[in-house]
């Protein structure tokens, strides 16, 4: 388990009880959780949580699962949650919010630049990002203090997890 890899919101999902419609993804969600370190955003619970709220609410059912998800997440020894609020993650969110708008998508990015070796996506403008922006204009000093490797991978899980 030495690999860290930030998972973007969408792979939480089913851990609150809202299913993907990604071929093999129950399978790829285990393999992933088991074998290597989790990093995730914490603004990704928060956009878990909307969505769980938004689908209880729809379908007339409490969302007790995702206290449940989320209690099973934080018990995990391999998962580790971060703060979006943290000052270089939110300057390093904020330059890349200058060439993207979506601040989500910026800060779980800068999240995965700063503490993960893989950072897992389907969407296909965060993919782009990183060809686009990141290594090319060198937005980012700080990566090797930590020990990781200096180049962030952005792959679908499928394309990480066969």
């Amino acid at each position: 388990m030495n690999k860290f890899v930030l998972v973007d919101t969408t792979y939480l999902l089913p851990i609150f009880g809202i299913p993907l419609k990604l071929d093999g993804i129950e399978r790829r969600l285990e393999t992933l959780f088991d074998n290597y370190n989790i990093v995730i955003n914490s603004l990704s619970l928060l956009e878990a949580k909307w969505k769980v709220l938004k689908i209880a609410r729809k379908l007339k059912i409490a969302d007790d699962f995702f206290r449940e998800g989320l209690i099973a997440l934080i018990h995990r020894e391999n998962v580790r949650i971060i703060n979006f609020y943290l000052p270089e993650l939110d300057e390093l969110a904020m330059r890349l919010y200058s060439i993207h708008k979506d601040y989500f998508d910026c800060s779980i990015m800068a999240a995965a630049l700063y503490f993960a070796d893989v950072f897992l996506t389907e969407d296909s403008t965060l993919i782009e990002l990183q060809e686009k922006v990141i290594y090319p204009n060198v937005l980012l000093k700080k990566r090797t203090t930590n020990g990781l490797s200096e180049k962030l991978e952005v792959k679908r899980i499928s394309d990480f997890i066969e």
